[in-house]
């Protein structure tokens, strides 16, 4: 491991098809930040689980790591510090399911500024905002180790006044003021990352690469 890093990388793949093997794609782009990152060869049966699933490095304590995919993509981010990353594609959201997810505060956004339907889908701008939400809140509870243990409503983001850029990383109000958060919009993706704070407070610097061309050529067993 390189000695001195301070900073972080995320490699993420899109595809306007399903993927084979989403699972398989997220390893590939792991494996890539651990050699543009940590200078080394990953060992995927170095890889382990802790207690409430998050996973880690056996081989090395100082590595940190984090991968997502979901229905056309994958992502992994490599740092030196706890880290976590989620990816979503546009998709259906019921209403129900922001109602459960989201604070008081968060509704009023993915509504618009009116107050939740009881019943049926989000509209597309309103299943936006979630999944914007929603995918910070994974990247969150992944860079925790806690997992969905925590209820999802209590963990609130403040996404109202947020600049988001396709494809441009955007810092986002999180929680709390021991980790900072980023929204990565881009096409009909959106990548969430959070990631801890130096002891003094400090933001990494995190590189957003996108690794064309897939490995993901037999379906996974």
């Amino acid at each position: 491991m390189k000695e001195g890093v301070l900073g972080g990388m995320v490699h993420y793949f899109l595809s306007g098809r399903r993927l084979l093997c989403e699972r398989e794609e997220s390893l590939r782009l792991l494996a890539q930040g651990f050699s543009d990152f940590f200078g080394q060869e990953l060992d995927r049966g170095a890889i382990q689980r802790a207690k409430r699933g998050k996973p880690y490095y056996g081989k090395d304590a100082r590595v940190q790591f984090n991968v997502s995919h979901c229905r056309r993509g994958a992502a992994a981010a490599v740092s030196n510090r706890p880290v976590g990353v989620d990816m979503e594609c546009m998709r259906r959201v019921r209403c129900a399911a922001a109602a459960k997810c989201c604070s008081q505060r968060e509704l009023s956004y993915v509504f618009g500024g009116e107050g939740p339907r009881g019943g049926g889908f989000l509209t597309e701008p309103e299943a936006k905002r979630f999944l914007r939400l929603w995918t910070l809140k994974e990247s969150y509870v992944k860079m925790t180790g806690e997992g969905i243990c925590i209820p999802l409503a209590k963990i609130s983001f403040d996404v109202s006044d947020a600049s988001l850029r396709e494809g441009r990383p955007c810092p986002v109000q999180g929680p709390d003021g021991s980790a900072a958060h980023f929204l990565f919009p881009v096409g009909e993706f959106v990548l969430a990352l959070s990631a801890q704070k130096d002891a003094e407070g400090a933001c990494q610097e995190f590189e957003w690469r996108r690794i064309e061309g897939s490995a993901s050529l037999e379906r996974c067993p």
